[in-house]
């Protein structure tokens, strides 16, 4: 752990070393216990810390499992306004959710999502913070295009584009695809070009038999 915090100050080197200390206590305790039978008492207490100390450091307790996720968002519609004007956008936006992906560890999605999903509260939570991403998504895309807002098309697209990304971290989180994250989400970007080149040639065929 000490690695991490190297180059610190020792205020700031003490500081992250107790948000880490408190974020892992947190979440071994939501595996074992469960979100909603864990308290930020209990939480600051395994760690030696007063129920203070975790709320300087987390404003709320469902944080503790949230926090960072906006500023993922930002890096995925940073690195699609960053792609090459010739890329198409469904590889652009390949590119970007590859880029952000970078560095994500299976324990952790793992840990992530059986926390989640048992709980009615996170559940919850968590479908806002995947609409507000949709949404800020929506609106790179609308912008590279030229549009003020996202129309009725990006909108679905960017959907589209969010369930295929959410397919792969599951079966990669799930150990149905042996490569890495990042060569799941290519293979399930590639099916999706291989079901819309499906879809657009039988529409084709239909309407040249007519």
């Amino acid at each position: 752990m000490e690695k991490q915090f190297a180059g610190l100050s020792l205020r700031d080197a003490h500081k992250q070393r107790t948000e880490t200390l408190l974020r892992q206590a947190a979440l071994r305790m939501f595996l074992a216990d469960g979100y909603e039978a864990t308290t930020a008492e209990a939480i600051a207490e395994n760690v030696g810390a007063s129920v203070r100390t975790f709320f300087r450091y987390f404003a709320t307790k469902d944080e503790v499992v949230f926090k960072g996720q906006g500023l993922w968002a930002k890096k995925v519609t940073a690195s699609y306004m960053q792609q090459p004007e010739s890329l198409p956008r469904i590889d652009a936006i390949c590119e970007s959710l590859v880029e952000a992906a970078e560095g994500m560890d299976r324990k952790s999605v793992v840990a992530y999502g059986k926390i989640v999903e048992n709980s009615h509260v996170l559940r919850g939570k968590a479908a806002e913070l995947i609409a507000i991403s949709t949404d800020e998504v929506a609106d790179a895309v609308a912008k590279k295009q030229g549009l003020d807002e996202p129309d009725a098309a990006t909108r679905l697209f960017t959907q589209v584009v969010f369930a295929t990304y959410q397919a792969a971290v599951k079966d990669w989180r799930d150990e149905r695809f042996p490569g890495s994250l990042e060569e799941a989400i290519r293979e399930k970007f590639r099916l999706f070009h291989t079901l819309f080149a499906d879809t657009e040639n039988s529409a084709g065929s239909a309407m040249s038999t007519s």
